[in-house]
């Protein structure tokens, strides 16, 4: 019994020690409920507060953060948990038994408090979270799109402070300069970049700001693009704010505007920061400085940097006072042109136009010295190659000068210094080493100096190897600018030392390291076509169309499928040419393409690489502006391969040219010459020609018979070759790889002729003689059978064509496989053609025609698109008082409806034409138009542009040259103003009632550089806004200036 009891006391307290906290949570239920009431309210006053706050910043437009959100969404959720379990448990709480001394249900009471003390726990865990939410930044954020309006805000207001501030400075330096004083260059950089600033870049960046907010408006928000391009802009904004900043900090630092004014005789020459040269400069200064020494000589190799230690002397001038009086810098070249140079020294003395006389050499140079000899007198010639008398030959008194005087020249030739009798003289060597480095490292690009480690390593023995010439180090820099593969730089190395092995002198290694540019060309048809420009004279304009076709002509553009493919890929030529500064742009825009020119050591070392290196230099014979031929020239003949003579002054002796034996020539060029006759044997000793040009030989009085034998020819150009009629024999068809025919209308072209010429390709049939009248009558049939031949021909893919005859358009409408070729095309008077109309179907089929000219026509009108457009419309107007519009609505204006491809017009002596409306609105790509002697033309465009349907800004926007001549009743351009987005100049002469323009100060603000006119003109034109003639006028010259 008593184990029995022991047994049960054991078991008892057994069961009591494990119950322990099972007891302890039963009777703590009313604890743990109390706590979590407390934690619960102490929650709902962190979660007001943190919902307050974001509720507050949504208000704000900001955007509520997901972390917040959710833990809002957590706590929401937990305090609706506690508050049921409080609920439950307070009902728990109330249920007891044996008057309240023994608790009923203990395991409920134990299960909710324990779940009140774990809910509990999960909202101190989340009070804690919460109480980090203490600002607005914590619980949202600001969206893309607020950030940058606030950005663009903040820049506005700044760009207004700037503006303000800009303006003012401005007024005050124009009131100063009024004065005769001129801003200083602190203040003049200052002027220009904040112009820059203002006028592009912060436009740039609130555009783009103000088009990426439109966009995301329309789209109803912004999605991951639109945010990401909102926060470029507005950290692009942020950046320019602070450059605005730093520009009014600047600004506030000028303690002077202006200053006086340097020598207005001179004009600083544009110069990159000059490597190396400082010792050099200060040792040529010095002398400049030293009044005994009057004349200095700078001489070198070619490529050396003489130039530009002579532009640096130059422009120090501008920062020092002096008392010269007389400033002049002529480049000369080779050969000299004596009169030339007088010319320049006479304009620059500002002496009698009317009487300078070249012929009168003599007086010329005594009214030049008589001048000369009352001034201090500063002259600059660059690039002398030959001695020059400055007293004989140009008047200049130089040592025996009573005044100041000083001349400072550039030649290769030591001999030139001696003989010029310099006081001193300064040889320009190769820079040193660092100073090569630095050079190259800048032409170079940093860009492509870090893309590899090895690279600069490398670059450092190119240096060497180029013996540090400042023309090498450029030339071979820029070839290898944008090349990151090291292997290529390996390869260049090597090139580049094995090419060097070879040299024996400095020339030669000049020419070998301007060879490398020219081996870094992609392939053998750039090298090629690169290698025959040397046909041209030195400093001669070469029009790239001109010499496209010459490179078709000889064949080196034949793996191209078609013309179109090989005038593309002759341009692409001539861009790589340019980027690797093997020719250089001298203007753009020209019916002919641009016109481009060889530097003279690159032409030098383009003809070196063709004669093979210098060991035939007979393979290319040039000849410009001779008076006549030498036998010993003559001689040159049979061993060339090409030969080009240009503005020969008189004939050849046909015995000389007759024993001449030309078996190896393949290109002969004789263009602008007075020749008069060519021997028939000359042609007969080229079997080999493949190109001959005999254009603009106006006084030649007859072709030889032998041209029309030269069956291996596939260029021939007799493009004013001579002036009366000729008609083309019919021996013409036996040259069966003839691909380029460019011919005169003077000359008669048979449809059995040219039917012939199997392989032709590109047929120019243009330029009108003065003696047109003498084959007027047989013009008309000649013309037709033409058409119809040249429509049949399948292997003609391009056309310049001057029709005569009213028929003859009428033809060439009817031919639409023919249209579709024509590149140029010129109505030449055209008896009978009462209006020129041009249907939409015939616009479209003239995809390729670039220019267009009407010469000595009669009609009185130019009608496009007449009655072929699609869709019902009533005429909006009227192009005159008795000719119906055709203007199209903008229905009629889609791309197909127009000239895609007409760049230039030119209309010249068309009397009753009264204006040009429809033809402007159908060639939007227009850009350059020419109008002169068109006596009955009041207006070019007439009516209102809105009236017509046309908004402004489809007139005209890519026009880049404006030309009126003679115009004598012209009293408008039209009647609304235009933008001109891309005009460049606008030439006006003899058009006394045009007296305003249709510009407003906005218009072609960013490309106009001048207006040119007679000065009575110009003072006659009225401006609605004053403002625009204050602008204008600063582009505005004088005929007479512009002809000086």
């Amino acid at each position: 019994m008593a184990d029995f009891a022991k047994t049960v006391f054991d078991t008892g307290l057994t069961c009591w020690d494990r119950t322990a906290k099972y007891r302890k949570y039963i009777r703590s239920l009313g604890d743990n409920l109390t706590a979590l009431e407390i934690k619960t309210d102490e929650l709902g006053s962190v979660y007001n507060d943190v919902n307050r706050l974001a509720e507050t910043a949504e208000g704000e437009g900001w955007i509520r953060k997901s972390d917040a959100a959710g833990w809002l969404d957590r706590v929401k959720a937990l305090r609706e948990e506690a508050d049921e379990i409080l609920a439950d448990g307070k009902q728990i709480m109330g249920r007891i038994c044996l008057c309240g001394l023994c608790y009923r249900n203990c395991r409920s009471r134990y299960e909710q408090s324990k779940l009140a003390e774990a809910k509990k726990a999960e909202l101190e865990t989340e009070l804690l979270q919460g109480r980090n939410f203490r600002v607005k930044y914590d619980v949202a954020y600001e969206p893309a799109d607020l950030i940058l309006e606030r950005s663009l805000q903040a820049l506005r207001y700044k760009m207004d402070e700037l503006c303000g501030v800009f303006e003012t400075v401005k007024k005050r330096v124009k009131r100063e300069e009024d004065q005769h004083l001129v801003r200083t260059p602190e203040v003049r950089g200052w002027l220009e970049r904040v112009k820059l600033v203002l006028e592009k870049e912060v436009g740039e960046i609130l555009e783009r700001g103000t088009l990426e907010l439109g966009k995301s408006c329309k789209k109803g928000g912004g999605d991951f693009h639109s945010q990401r391009n909102f926060t470029s802009i507005s950290r692009s904004a942020d950046e320019k704010r602070v450059i605005l900043e730093g520009l009014l900090g600047e600004c506030r630092g000028f303690t002077e505007l202006t200053c006086k004014p340097d020598d207005p005789l001179m004009v600083e020459i544009t110069l990159e920061p000059p490597v190396g040269m400082n010792s050099m400069f200060q040792e040529v200064w010095n002398w400049v400085e030293d009044e005994s020494v009057r004349c200095v000589g700078i001489f070198g190799m070619g490529g050396v940097g003489k130039t530009t230690l002579l532009n640096r002397v130059h422009n120090q001038f501008l920062q020092v006072s002096h008392d010269y009086n007389f400033v002049l810098r002529v480049v000369v070249s080779r050969p000299v042109n004596l009169e030339n140079l007088q010319k320049a020294i006479w304009e620059k003395l500002k002496l009698p136009e009317d009487e300078w006389d070249p012929s009168d050499k003599e007086s010329t140079t005594s009214a030049i010295l008589k001048s000369m000899k009352d001034k201090n007198f500063l002259l600059f010639m660059d690039d002398l190659w030959d001695a020059i008398d400055l007293l004989i030959d140009l008047g200049i008194p130089c040592h025996d000068h009573q005044n100041k005087c000083k001349i400072i020249f550039t030649t290769r030739s030591v001999e030139v210094c001696n003989r010029m009798k310099v006081d001193k003289r300064k040889k320009v060597e190769c820079l040193p080493p660092n100073d090569a480095l630095q050079l190259f490292r800048q032409k170079l690009g940093e860009k492509t100096w870090i893309s590899h480690p090895g690279i600069p390593e490398i670059a450092h023995t190119l240096v060497h190897e180029c013996k540090y010439l400042p023309l090498a180090l450029i030339t071979v820099a820029r070839a290898m600018a944008g090349t990151m593969d090291l292997e290529d730089w390996m390869n260049a190395e090597k090139d580049l030392k094995r090419q060097v092995s070879k040299f024996t002198d400095m020339e030669e290694e000049v020419l070998k390291k301007l060879e490398f540019s020219y081996n870094r060309l992609p392939d053998e048809i750039h090298k090629r076509c690169f290698l025959y420009l040397s046909i041209f004279p030195e400093d001669h304009e070469i029009y790239e169309d001109d010499a496209i076709v010459l490179w078709i002509g000889e064949g080196f553009l034949d793996e191209c499928d078609d013309v179109h493919e090989a005038r593309t890929y002759g341009r692409k030529v001539f861009r790589k040419l340019r980027h690797a500064c093997l020719v250089e742009s001298v203007r753009q825009s020209t019916p002919l393409g641009e016109i481009v020119k060889m530097h003279d050591f690159v032409r030098e070392m383009c003809l070196w690489v063709y004669s093979e290196h210098g060991s035939k230099k007979k393979k290319v014979f040039v000849q410009e502006e001779v008076e006549s031929f030498r036998m010993e020239d003559l001689k040159k003949w049979k061993d060339a391969e090409r030969i080009s003579l240009w503005r020969v002054e008189s004939s050849v002796d046909d015995t000389s040219l007759a024993t001449i034996s030309c078996s190896r020539l393949s290109t002969l060029i004789i263009r602008d010459t007075n020749l008069r006759t060519i021997p028939d044997e000359l042609f007969l000793s080229m079997p080999c020609l493949r190109v001959l040009d005999l254009s603009d030989n106006y006084n030649l009085q007859e072709l030889p018979d032998s041209i029309w034998k030269l069956i291996n020819l596939r260029y021939l150009n007799l493009d004013r070759a001579e002036g009366k009629t000729h008609e083309v024999p019919v021996e013409i068809k036996n040259m069966s790889n003839l691909v380029v025919l460019i011919l005169s209308r003077n000359f008669l072209v048979s449809a059995e002729v040219i039917s012939n010429l199997s392989s032709l390709r590109l047929f120019y049939w243009s330029n009108v003689s003065k003696y047109w009248w003498k084959f007027e009558s047989s013009a008309k049939f000649c013309e037709i059978e033409l058409l119809e031949v040249l429509q049949m021909m399948q292997s003609v893919e391009e056309i310049d064509i001057t029709l005569i005859t009213a028929e003859g358009v009428e033809k060439l409408q009817s031919c639409p496989k023919l249209t579709s070729h024509v590149r140029g095309l010129c109505l030449f008077v055209c008896y009978g053609l009462a209006s020129f109309r041009i249907s939409v179907s015939f616009m479209r089929r003239l995809e390729c025609l670039q220019s267009l000219d009407l010469y000595y026509c009669d009609f009185t009108e130019i009608n496009v698109g007449t009655g072929e457009y699609e869709g019902s419309y009533e005429s909006p107007g009227r192009y005159s008082s008795n000719v119906e519009s055709h203007a199209p609505k903008p229905a009629s204006f889609a791309s197909r409806d127009s000239f895609q491809g007409l760049r230039y017009v030119t209309i010249r002596r068309c009397k009753d034409l009264e204006n040009v409306t429809s033809l402007i609105y159908h060639a939007p790509f227009l850009e350059n138009l020419h109008i002169e002697g068109c006596g009955s033309m009041k207006e070019l465009i007439v009516e209102d542009i809105e009236d017509n349907h046309v908004t402004s800004n489809r007139v005209f926007p890519w026009l880049a040259s404006l030309r009126l001549d003679y115009l004598t009743n012209l009293e408008r351009i039209c009647r609304r103003t235009l933008p001109f987005p891309a005009l460049k100049e606008i030439i006006v002469r003899e058009c006394p009632k045009l007296k305003e323009l249709p510009m407003t100060r906005d218009s072609a603000k960013n490309s106009l550089q001048v207006i040119e006119g007679e000065q009575e003109w110009w003072e006659g034109l009225k401006w609605d806004d004053p403002a625009s003639k204050q602008v204008f006028s600063t582009k505005f010259v004088s005929c007479s200036d512009a002809m000086i």
